[in-house]
């Protein structure tokens, strides 16, 4: 998101909405933060995800989300909410369980198992959830996918399947994917 000339100053009127909700919150309260950002073993700046052809298909770049102060025009709350969530990096949930943030719409966990990865939700496209699995791999060490879960049926939790397995492991059994029944 860039800045340009038509780019507006919030409204006096939304200056005053946002003066209000204000004081409906605590905003100078760190606990939020110091959860966001908790158990983060490697925190990534500015990340850009690129296909073969070299375009960009996922962007962490947001301009007005590289400070921690919220921008006038946009709702505190809200921009205090997305700055939470724009936190992207590897993240240590407990012991041998570990989330990639930030690579995608919904997070890519991982489970370190005995012979390998499982893998949890890998994510909307192969290009993000192979750029989150060498992220853990690089941090964590490598370890090869022993199996693929799938909490549920939306895209952003089994798109990139093909980013971090092959379909030939996948075909000859040597890593399952689990998914719900139907």
């Amino acid at each position: 998101m860039e800045y340009n000339d038509l780019s507006k100053p919030a409204s006096e009127a939304t200056r005053q909405i946002h003066q209000a909700m204000k004081t409906l919150l605590d905003f100078d309260d760190p606990h939020e933060k110091e959860c966001a950002l908790r158990n983060c073993l490697k925190k990534v700046e500015n990340l850009e995800i690129k296909n073969a052809e070299g375009e960009v298909i996922w962007s962490q770049k947001i301009a007005c989300l590289d400070q921690e102060q919220e921008v006038e025009t946009i709702n505190p709350s809200l921009y205090r909410n997305a700055w939470l969530n724009h936190q992207t990096g590897l993240f240590k949930v407990v012991d041998g369980i570990y989330q990639v943030r930030g690579y995608d719409m919904s997070n890519l966990t991982v489970i370190a198992g005995e012979t390998g990865w499982i893998v949890c939700d890998p994510l909307i496209s192969c290009e993000c959830s192979a750029a989150a699995l060498a992220l853990v791999n690089a941090v964590l060490g490598t370890r090869p996918v022993s199996a693929v879960v799938i909490s549920h049926p939306h895209l952003d939790h089994f798109g990139g399947i093909k980013g971090i397995v092959s379909e030939e492991a996948v075909q000859n059994g040597s890593v399952p994917i689990i998914v719900p029944e139907h």
